[in-house]
Order: C-alpha cells, then sequence, then structure tokens
C-alpha cells in the first residue's frame, strides 16, 4: 500500500460496498497512515537526529551539546526572570496589556497564576529562581521544575492555545537540557546581583506605592489616572501590598535554602605542623610567613595524601581573595589553581589573585582571568651593595653619628620573653597612634606572629629599645622583613641606620637579594594606549599623596632598589573590577582581632 490516494480511493470505495460507512473508514485510514507512516517516520528522524548529534559532538570534544546546554541554560534564565517581571507589572498596572501594545504582544508568552496577589508572589519567586538559575544552583533545580510545572497547567487551563503549548514545551525541555548545568551547591550573593535584585525590588515596591496614591478618591478628584494604573477596588491593591511583603519573606527563604546547599569544604582549626611542613621542605616565597598571621583561610594541595602547596586566602561575598603565589612545591601550581578554582567554583565563589607575578597572571589569562598591573615590587642586590662613593656619603655620615652617640643594631632570635614583648608592643602602639593596624598582605603585631621569626631592633646606649623590624624568612636566596615601627624617642634618620644594618646584615649571612616590598600603583597606566582602569589608577598615584604617599614611597625606596618586577591583580572575567578592588581593600584593611582566641586560621582541605 504505497501509493497515497489510490490506496486511500480503492479502500473508500470497496468497502463502501460492503455497507461500511465512509466517516468511519476515513478514520481507519488516518490512524493507518499515522502510526504506518507518520509515527515511524518521527521516531527514525529522532534515533538519526540522536546518533548523527552523538557523533558530531563526539568529533568536536563534547562543545556542541556544551553550547546547546549553555543556549538553553540562557533562555530559561531569561524566561523565568522575564516572566517574573511581567506579571509583577500586570499585578501593579491591571489594564497595562490593554494599553500598550507592546506589552501585550509579550505577555502573550508569559506564565500566570490564579489570582493578583498570587501573581505577586509567584512574580518574587520566578525572579530569586531565575538568580539561583543563573548560578547554576543544585537546589535550584527542583523548585524551578516545580514552579514551572504547576506554572503550567495553570496557563493552559486558563487560557489554552497551541502556540502557547508549544512555547511552553521549549520552556520545559530546555529546563531538562540544562539540568546538567545545575552543579554549584549553593548560592554565593555577588555585590553586583545585590545591587540589581535591590533596586529592582526598591523600584517594584515604590512603584506599587505611587499606584495605590493614584488610585486614592482625593487624587483622583484633583488629577487625571491613566486607566492603567486604576485598581477595581482599594482591597484589591491592600492584597497585592500583603502579597509583596509575603513575596519578599517567600524569597528570603528561597535564597536561605539556596545558599545552604551541602558544603564540600571543611574547616578544621589551625595547624602550625602542616604549614611548617610544605615551607620547611618545598620552600616558600615573599608572603608565605604571613600565614602565621592567622588571619587568612588556607587551602592545601595535597597528592597521595600529601600536601604539597596551600593558598592563603579571606572571603568576601563571593569571592576568595588569595594573597600572593600559592606556597609548596612549584611542579604543581597550574593543578594546583585548577583544583582550587574548581572547588571554588562548585561553592559558588569566584577567585582573585592578589600580588601576583607576571608569570602567573599569564597562566590565569589562559584560564579565563582579566589582570591589572596593582605596581611593582623592588629589589635590592645585595652582592652589589656599597656604602662606598658620593651617593652614600650622607648615609655614612648618619651611620657615624649613630655610632657616636652608642645606637646599636642587634638581632634578637626567638622565643621572646614577656618583657620584651611588652617593650615591643608599646613602641608599636606609638607607632600606630590609635590607628587600626591592617593586615592580609601585611603583618599586625601579634605575639604568636612575631615569635615565628627573629626581630631586627635598634638600641639606645642605654639599652632601650628605639625601634624594631620583624624578619620575614621566604626560605630563599631572598630576604625580607614586614613590620618596621619605631617609638617617640627614636631620633631622626633611625629607619635609614636600620635599613642600612638589614643590607649589610643579611648580605654577611648569603642571601643574594632583599626585598624592598610594594610600591602601589607605580608605573601603572603610564601609556596612553593602557586600559582605561590603569590610567585612573595612575591618576590616584599622581594626585592622591593627600591620602596615601604613592610617589613618597617609591622614591625613598628608590634610594637603595636595583631592579623593580610587576605585580598583578587577576580577576575572573566580567567580573567588576571596581567591585574587586573595594574587596581587596576591605579584607586589607578589615579591623584586626585583638583576642588571642579569635586569632584562628581554617584550612581547607582538597581531596585529591
Amino acid at each position: 500500500p504505497g501509493g497515497l490516494g489510490c490506496f486511500e480511493t480503492v479502500r473508500l470505495t470497496g468497502f463502501g460496498f460492503f455497507g461500511f460507512g465512509e466517516a468511519d473508514e476515513l478514520v481507519w485510514l488516518l490512524l493507518d497512515r499515522i502510526f504506518y507512516y507518520i509515527l515511524p517516520c518521527l521516531v527514525g528522524v529522532l534515533f538519526f537526529i540522536q546518533d548523527t548529534g552523538s557523533k558530531i559532538n563526539k568529533a568536536f570534544e563534547g562543545l556542541p551539546m556544551q553550547l546547546f546546554r549553555r543556549v538553553a541554560h540562557i533562555f530559561l534564565t531569561v524566561f523565568l526572570w522575564f516572566s517574573g517581571v511581567m506579571i509583577i507589572l500586570v499585578s501593579t498596572f491591571p489594564h497595562l496589556q490593554e494599553y500598550n501594545k507592546a506589552y501585550g504582544a509579550l505577555y502573550g508568552y508569559v506564565v500566570y497564576f490564579a489570582s493578583q496577589a498570587t501573581n505577586i508572589i509567584m512574580g518574587f519567586l520566578l525572579i530569586g529562581l531565575a538568580r539561583g538559575v543563573n548560578s547554576r544552583v543544585k537546589r535550584a533545580f527542583w523548585p524551578t521544575t516545580i514552579v514551572l510545572i504547576m506554572a503550567t497547567l495553570n496557563t493552559m487551563w486558563k487560557d489554552p492555545s497551541v502556540k502557547m503549548s508549544i512555547f511552553l514545551l521549549i520552556v520545559l525541555a530546555s529546563l531538562w537540557l540544562s539540568h546538567k548545568e545545575f552543579y554549584r551547591e549553593h548560592f554565593e550573593y555577588s555585590w553586583g546581583s545585590i545591587l540589581f535584585d535591590g533596586v529592582s525590588f526598591v523600584g517594584i515596591f515604590v512603584t506599587y506605592i505611587i499606584v495605590g496614591i493614584y488610585n486614592t478618591p482625593n487624587y483622583q478628584r484633583m488629577h487625571h489616572v491613566p486607566r492603567a494604573a486604576l485598581f477595581p477596588t482599594e482591597r484589591v491593591w491592600l492584597s497585592g501590598l500583603i502579597a509583596i511583603a509575603i513575596a519578599l519573606v517567600a524569597l528570603g527563604i528561597v535564597y536561605w535554602y539556596m545558599h545552604n546547599g551541602k558544603s564540600s569544604i571543611f574547616k578544621v582549626p589551625f595547624d602550625e605542623k602542616r604549614v611548617t611542613h610544605v615551607i620547611d621542605t618545598y620552600g616558600g616565597n615573599e608572603v608565605s610567613h604571613l600565614a602565621y598571621l592567622r588571619d587568612k583561610l588556607l587551602y592545601f594541595y595535597t597528592v597521595d595524601g600529601e600536601d604539597k602547596m596551600f593558598f592563603m586566602y579571606q572571603k568576601k561575598a563571593d569571592r576568595l581573595i588569595v594573597m600572593g603565589e600559592p606556597v609548596g612545591d612549584q611542579q604543581y601550581r597550574d593543578a594546583a589553581v585548577d583544583d582550587f578554582m574548581d572547588v571554588a567554583d562548585k561553592e559558588g565563589y569566584s577567585i582573585v589573585f592578589y600580588e601576583i607575578d607576571e608569570d602567573l597572571t599569564m597562566s590565569l589569562h589562559e584560564k579565563g582571568y582579566d589582570f591589572f598591573k596593582f605596581g611593582e615590587e623592588g629589589f635590592v642586590n645585595l652582592p652589589s651593595f656599597s656604602m662606598e662613593g658620593k651617593k652614600r656619603k650622607s648615609d655614612r655620615n648618619l651611620m657615624s653619628k649613630f655610632d657616636r652617640v652608642g645606637i646599636t643594631f642587634e638581632e634578637l632570635k626567638p622565643p621572646f620573653d614577656e618583657s620584651t614583648l611588652k617593650e615591643l608592643r608599646s613602641i608599636s602602639e606609638e607607632w600606630l597612634d590609635g590607628q587600626n593596624e591592617s593586615g592580609f598582605s601585611l603583618g599586625f603585631f601579634d605575639d604568636y606572629y612575631l615569635d615565628q621569626a627573629s626581630i631586627y631592633v635598634m638600641r639606645s646606649a642605654e639599652g632601650h629599645i628605639l625601634a624594631f623590624t620583624t624578619n620575614m624568612p621566604t626560605h630563599s636566596s631572598i630576604s625580607s622583613i614586614d613590620l618596621m615601627r619605631y617609638g617617640k624617642n627614636a631620633p631622626s634618620g633611625t629607619m635609614d641606620v636600620m635599613f642600612i644594618h638589614l643590607l649589610q646584615h643579611n648580605a654577611e649571612a648569603g642571601f643574594e637579594d632583599f626585598n624592598m616590598g610594594m610600591a602601589p600603583l607605580s608605573n601603572v597606566g603610564v601609556s596612553r594606549f593602557s586600559f582605561i582602569e590603569e590610567r585612573i589608577a595612575h591618576l590616584i598615584y599622581e594626585y592622591g599623596y593627600r591620602f596615601y604617599g604613592f610617589q613618597g614611597l617609591r622614591n625613598y625606596k628608590e634610594k637603595y632598589v636595583n631592579s623593580w618586577h610587576a605585580k598583578y591583580i587577576a580577576y575572573r572575567r566580567r567580573n567588576s573590577l571596581i567591585f574587586t578592588m573595594l574587596q581587596i581593600t576591605m579584607v586589607v584593611n578589615a579591623k584586626r582581632a585583638t583576642s588571642k582566641k579569635d586569632k584562628r586560621l581554617l584550612i581547607v582541605h582538597s581531596k585529591n
């Protein structure tokens, strides 16, 4: 029976001779063609698409399917947010679709619920779920599925149409296709998202209040009010206001539910042995000693149960701000970075690397990071340092002056007794003069931290400490220092003399270089072709002396420095640099804990 048309004609005519009705026979013919031709053809086409699609996807290393899921995920996110906004708008302006053709046309592709109050509540929930879907949170999948199925059934029951049915099937298919995109354990709110959602929700609330004022009898008697903004009764508007309050509570519950997902990060008290093991076994760097401040979290990268590297970081909103280079066995650096990024991504965080060198910056750039030059770090070549020559004449005179009055340089070895710490603390408090200490990238006065390395002091002829600086071991050929503080009784030039003694002392100890530390924003944005952010940073460097001595710090270190090495901030592409810089500033300038029991370091284990 291959001849379409001929077969039907013969069958209708032939069965007519046997007394069968033509209408009944026509129905059987249609069923025959549907199940004998159309359905097998559709099944064949589906299998062909699946088989061919699998081959194409495999040939292109899974990229087509990944792209397909990404498109479905974006479509779903946009639809949820769009539907939420649209049904809230129609609940705020009941007759809007009658007066706005564009809105009326778009409203045909929106799900809706039983009543105005329900629409408002579900509209806010759709917006909240859109945020969870956009963040790829596991816990957002099933609530979104339930809400979309409820909305689909209600929409089709109230306004059944082929066009809307097809559209909602596409929405549900997009949800199913994008289900593998939901992999994050919990939801973390970024500052940008908070700002956007906050402005949106406040705008909705204020608009609804204004519409309520428009609907008061006194206002209507004195002003013309567009019919689009009129409510049937005052009770309807009031129920909508109550619905907004309920919606905000429900939204808070949704955000709490998505945020409190199962975490794969384990936190334990500070383990000095693990930190010391990595540093002693594989060496440190210019910031590794800052781990003993205990003001940062640590992430350990392990191989076969042995710690190979660790990262020092702090959390701020949805960012993990990493201090400097990872510490440990550098042959595992890229693997450790990838592992840390994977764990952070599953937890809903993005990583910011602060004060890193060019090599790591370029490696991160290949992993989807943008970067910003933060400044330069100065180094003194110790073997070539000399006090001879006309350039050092003033320094020699200053050294002679201090020798005459009996001021001496001395290295103190830990552990330190209470009287020494008390004297150092008194000098530190004089130097701070009531100001809070910075941290994170800098040391602060803490008994435990000071007890981890030697301290260099300048003593008066009577034996009193006038100034001190803490040694900062790097476990390499580079020496460095951290805290530098002097009391009110220290004569002018004390820190210059201390620097010279430090350079001479470390040269005699066999070190190759001395790290003078950062000169923030130095040589940033000096080209007219630099990024706009770097050009702004250059203006801050040039004219921000009232707030911070950028140029003075560079000029002071220039007296000794032989070479400058660039340092960068690396952050995820499409993340806001402004928010990133603000979060770094808040972490660095956070108020330091003063109680020993509050200074704990939480260590995060990788599972390799």
